[in-house]
């Protein structure tokens, strides 16, 4: 009898050594935030393996409640007054569905983001770092990058012109996919390291550029291209304000030089008529291309539609029913203001003017993780010129990292004004 209360004594401090381990050391949630993010990247785009995206975000979820129940910690940070404006977006979208129920799958899509936003927003703020996002979004991009070069072509061709979409197979989406491991690769020179720092700058700049090279060589994307060349400039400029007097004169003549070869690169892609085009034709000029005449026209039946519904839209999805073309817009914008709106376009960019409002309450700080949001901000709203974006997932991951920074960043300083 001794023997059993021994041995059942014995499995019970295993269970407790078993329980704390998992507790304390290894339930990390980072860890399916990570496999989360490099999901995105490596499988949401194939229709064939989209359910391993999908189920590592069901994944990360069910791990985000145990690890709240686990320690009983039920305050949710990542909720934001982003999410509170994200919500009612939401809400107007089930409105429409009443009249428009063939929007109900890009709905649901929708809400899947929102929940994901807030779980990553708080896993970041909670942590006080992106590390996790940060890894995946760059291991994700060297991948599918490494892919092109071993396969140049075959099933990653997409279209009649050879742009090269790798894992994410839309060449639109893999260009998107590079910025945003620009972005990430720029945060990393941002962060303050004193172990090697000057290696992981190198290392920052370099995976900078070879994104950039894959930009323009594979994928063709006018707006990836035109994105790129902001970052460079942003990076430079925030190089040069914090570099220290005697390095500012290299900063200002290694600059240029820079840019001369980026262009040099350009000029030399395949696909420089595509950006040559774009400039003929925002300088008044007249271009005949299939890609560019549809999208205008895209615009033009756009805005007709908004006209016709200008205050609560068609509904959730309903350009692409509604409009002719059997596709969606290729223009963020148009296609908020076309589905929902007026009051869903207030709705939705409510929450970027916010955000903006908060870099510029911060920015006067001289704080660079606010440079860095900044950068951050704009390049998702000058995607969204070419780009339907509101239900990708790449754009509201950098979204959400965008918030949580500015939440430990206005954390940080309250805290800095109570001990003062």
């Amino acid at each position: 009898m001794a023997r059993q209360i021994c041995r059942g004594q014995h499995c019970a401090s295993i269970f407790k050594v078993l329980w704390a381990m998992i507790k304390n050391k290894l339930f990390n949630i980072e860890f399916p935030l990570f496999i989360y993010v490099l999901s995105v990247i490596l499988f949401s785009f194939h229709s064939e393996n989209f359910i391993i995206s999908y189920l590592s975000g069901v994944l990360l979820a069910v791990w985000f409640v145990v690890d709240k129940l686990i320690r009983k910690d039920f305050v949710i940070f990542g909720f934001t007054i982003y999410h509170t404006i994200f919500m009612a977006f939401l809400f107007l979208c089930s409105f429409g569905l009443i009249a428009n129920p063939g929007g109900f799958e890009r709905f649901l899509t929708v809400v899947q983001i929102f929940l994901l936003s807030i779980i990553v927003t708080d896993i970041v703020i909670r942590k006080k770092g992106l590390d996790a996002i940060k890894l995946a979004v760059i291991s994700g991009c060297v991948y599918a990058c490494f892919i092109v070069s071993l396969q140049q072509g075959s099933e990653m061709i997409y279209g009649n012109v050879d742009r090269v979409g790798s894992t994410l197979q839309n060449p639109n989406a893999f260009a998107l996919a590079l910025i945003v491991g620009m972005i990430f690769s720029f945060h990393e020179i941002i962060t303050e390291n004193k172990k090697f720092n000057k290696l992981r700058n190198i290392l920052s700049v370099m995976l900078i550029l070879w994104f950039g090279y894959y930009i323009i060589y594979y994928t063709g994307s006018r707006k990836g291209i035109i994105l790129l060349f902001f970052i460079n400039i942003m990076i430079f400029v925030y190089i040069f304000i914090y570099s220290k007097i005697n390095q500012k004169i290299f900063v200002l003549f290694s600059f240029p030089i820079i840019e001369m070869i980026l262009i040099y690169f350009l000029a030399k892609s395949p696909y420089f008529s595509r950006m040559r085009n774009l400039f003929v034709l925002l300088s008044g000029g007249s271009v005949s291309e299939g890609s560019m005449d549809v999208r205008t026209a895209m615009l033009l039946r756009a805005f007709d539609l908004w006209r016709q519904r200008p205050f609560w839209g068609w509904g959730i999805d309903q350009y692409r029913l509604v409009s002719g073309f059997n596709t969606y817009s290729h223009n963020n914008i148009s296609e908020i203001i076309v589905n929902n709106g007026l009051i869903g376009f207030l709705f939705y960019y409510g929450m970027f003017f916010v955000l903006f409002l908060s870099i510029f309450k911060n920015i006067t700080k001289q704080n660079k993780i606010i440079f860095w949001v900044m950068t951050g901000l704009i390049v998702l709203l000058m995607n969204d010129f070419g780009m339907v974006s509101y239900y990708s997932k790449i754009h509201w991951i950098l979204f959400s990292t965008l918030v949580a920074t500015i939440k430990i960043n206005e954390t940080r300083d309250k805290i800095a004004i109570q001990n003062d």
